[in-house]
């Protein structure tokens, strides 16, 4: 994520933390940041464990709430791959994409298809349901864990 992305995220949890009577913090935007900054899907403990790297002062209930935080001001997406712990996405506004998720290493690829939208609008559609959002998951077995396997 670009730096003024990262600039524009900033100014969204400031605004929804002042808009909600909620003080704007050091460690707030400090978490924000790691999490922008970091690829993939990230657990709590894995988010809690960075942070502590490079503020070893950061406790476990404040990095659990600020994610919590995250999620309401609509900067972060929990995922629940496989009914295990949630993990968190970055929110990308307009950049919707599903997972591929491996059963066996926990490997998860984002992807987009533009056919697969199509067929779950139709969905929707067909049965006069008007949908919010989605999620699709699909699990399997990832192409370096097959090779292991042979």
């Amino acid at each position: 994520m670009s730096v003024k992305d990262i600039a524009g995220q900033k100014k969204i949890l400031t605004d929804f933390l002042k808009a909600n009577g909620l003080r704007v913090t050091r460690q707030r935007l400090v978490l924000l940041d790691l999490f922008l900054k970091t690829h993939g899907h990230m657990s709590p403990r894995e988010i809690y464990a960075a942070a502590r790297k490079h503020h070893p002062r950061y406790g476990w209930a404040t990095v659990y709430r600020t994610l919590k935080l995250f999620s309401r001001a609509n900067l972060a997406s929990p995922i629940n791959f496989d009914s295990r712990t949630a993990r968190y996405e970055p929110e990308t506004a307009g950049k919707h994409h599903d997972h591929l998720v491996c059963t066996v290493c926990g490997k998860s690829i984002e992807f987009y298809d533009d056919k697969i939208e199509a067929l779950q609008e139709a969905a929707a559609a067909k049965r006069g349901f008007i949908p919010k959002c989605h999620s699709l998951e699909i699990y399997g077995v990832c192409s370096k864990c097959l090779r292991r396997v042979k």
